[in-house]
C-alpha cells in the first residue's frame, strides 16, 4: 500500500524529530559544562543553541500533531536517532572529550541537522505541503550562523585544550589566525 503525502511528510517529520531530540540532548549535556566555559564565548553559543534547538523542537512536535501524527518517529526513527547522537557527542564527557572535541561534534551534528531538514524541506516542496515547507525553512536558515559559530569557536578551543595539557603554544594568536583563514576560505568559495 502506498503512503498519502501526508502520511509521507509525517513520517519524515518524526525522523527529524528524532534527530533534534538526540542533538538537543548533546547540548543541554554540555550547557553546564566547565571546560567549554573556559572558551570564550562557547556558552553563550551553546546557551543559544540550546535555545534554537528547543525551539525546533517545540515546533516540530506541535506541526507533526497537528497533522494528525504523534511526535514518535518515523521509519528511519533508529538510524537517524544513532547517526545524530553519535555525531553530538552525546558520550563525550563520559569518554572524557576536550572541548575542541565536543565542539567538533556539534558543528558536525548542526551540518547532519541542516542536511536532515534540508532534505524534509525539499520533500515538503515537492509533495506541495506549504506549512511543513514554511516550517523547514525558517529552521533551515536559522543554521548558518549557528554552525559558523561553532567553527570560529574550534580553533580557540584548540588552543585552549593545548594549554590545558600543558602544551606551550608557540604562536599566541594561532586561534585568531586559523579563524581568519577559515573566514577568507569560506569567502572564496562564495565567488
Amino acid at each position: 500500500m502506498t503512503a498519502t503525502n501526508e502520511e509521507t511528510v509525517r513520517s519524515y517529520l518524526g525522523d527529524l524529530i528524532a534527530v533534534v531530540d538526540h542533538v538537543l540532548q548533546a547540548v543541554a549535556k554540555q550547557a553546564g559544562d566547565d571546560d567549554l566555559r573556559r572558551v570564550a564565548h562557547a556558552g553563550s553559543v551553546i546557551d543559544n543553541l540550546h535555545t534554537v534547538l528547543v525551539r525546533q523542537h517545540t515546533d516540530l512536535q506541535a506541526h507533526v500533531k497537528a497533522m494528525g501524527g504523534a511526535s514518535g518517529g518515523g521509519v528511519l526513527n533508529d538510524v537517524l536517532a544513532t547517526a545524530a547522537g553519535a555525531l553530538a557527542g552525546l558520550y563525550g564527557k563520559l569518554r572524557g572529550e576536550t572541548a575542541s572535541r565536543v565542539l567538533r561534534d556539534d558543528y558536525t551534528a548542526m551540518s547532519f541537522l541542516t542536511a536532515c531538514t534540508t532534505m524534509l524541506h525539499t520533500t515538503a516542496l515537492a509533495l506541495d505541503d506549504t506549512a511543513t515547507g514554511e516550517l523547514t525553512l525558517r529552521h533551515i536558515q536559522e543554521y548558518p550562523p549557528l554552525i559558523m559559530a561553532l567553527s570560529e569557536l574550534l580553533p580557540h578551543a584548540v588552543v585552549a585544550d593545548l594549554r590545558m595539557d600543558k602544551v606551550a603554544v608557540a604562536i599566541p594568536d594561532a586561534a585568531d589566525q586559523a579563524v581568519g583563514h577559515l573566514s577568507d576560505s569560506w569567502h572564496r568559495a562564495s565567488k
